[in-house]
């Protein structure tokens, strides 16, 4: 019979240099009622496949700050939490480079929840399109932050 799983429902490695990718991916398979996770500044050693594998298993997951991962998570992890993270309330993004209109609006869509987004100096098509939709789609949105973005720089 397989173990329990663990109630384990928040994993903050930020700042930590000995974090991996499978080290994560295994608190994802281990802990599925995750609900808070933070790899923002681990150096770049924490990727797409760690993100993707949490988002996949761990269905409740409210908190996740992807910011500044050294351009190691991308548009598929975000892609990958619009599709199976319904309850997100908080997204960081931060100085995350290549995101999609596509994907930011589906992540407006989707995470109707949603009441914190930072897009800071992320790189990519954070457009005028995407401000429409989460403007659409978030009615809890308390806190949106696009200093940096290329909307922003367009606004300004």
């Amino acid at each position: 019979a397989l173990p329990d799983p663990s109630p384990l429902r928040h994993l903050d490695v930020s700042c930590t240099d000995r974090v991996t990718d499978v080290l994560v991916a295994a608190v994802a398979e281990r802990c599925p009622r995750l609900e808070y996770l933070d790899v923002s500044w681990t150096g770049g050693r924490v990727t797409d496949v760690a993100v993707i594998a949490v988002a996949q298993r761990c269905p409740l997951l409210q908190h996740v700050n992807v910011g500044n991962t050294d351009q190691k998570v991308t548009d598929a992890s975000i892609a990958a939490l619009a599709v199976h993270s319904r309850r997100l309330r908080h997204l960081n993004v931060s100085g995350m480079g290549d995101l999609s209109d596509a994907t930011l609006c589906a992540v407006a869509r989707r995470c109707p929840s949603l009441q914190h987004l930072d897009l800071s100096w992320a790189r990519g098509s954070v457009t005028a399109k995407t401000i429409a939709s989460i403007a659409r789609f978030c009615p809890r949105l308390a806190f949106l932050d696009i200093r940096g973005s290329s909307v922003a720089a367009s606004i300004a």
